[in-house]
């Protein structure tokens, strides 16, 4: 099985010395959330994220009942994916 790698450039975190982390999610995010805050990007359709168009935004409530970010961030066949290519990344 090959690796499953996150996409180049979409998520990446700075940790200050204060312990603070920094997240910078510009490339991951459609130009016009990029300057939303957090639960603003949270209560967005899906199409804020990068790459996914309101054609999507129209499919994924359709088909799975999902209308914002947080939903698509919650679902449990997402969530179930990421732990399994989590785990098969351990396993390689």
């Amino acid at each position: 099985m090959t690796a499953y790698r996150r996409p180049a450039g979409v998520v990446h975190s700075v940790v200050k010395e204060s312990g603070m982390v920094q997240v910078n999610l510009s490339k991951g995010l459609d130009k016009a959330y990029e300057d939303k805050s957090l639960a603003e990007i949270l209560a967005a359709p899906p199409s804020a994220l990068a790459g996914l168009t309101p054609a999507d935004d129209a499919a994924l409530k359709q088909h799975l009942g999902i209308d914002t970010v947080a939903e698509l961030g919650s679902n449990k066949y997402f969530a179930l994916a990421g732990v399994l290519v989590a785990l098969a990344n351990k396993e390689g």
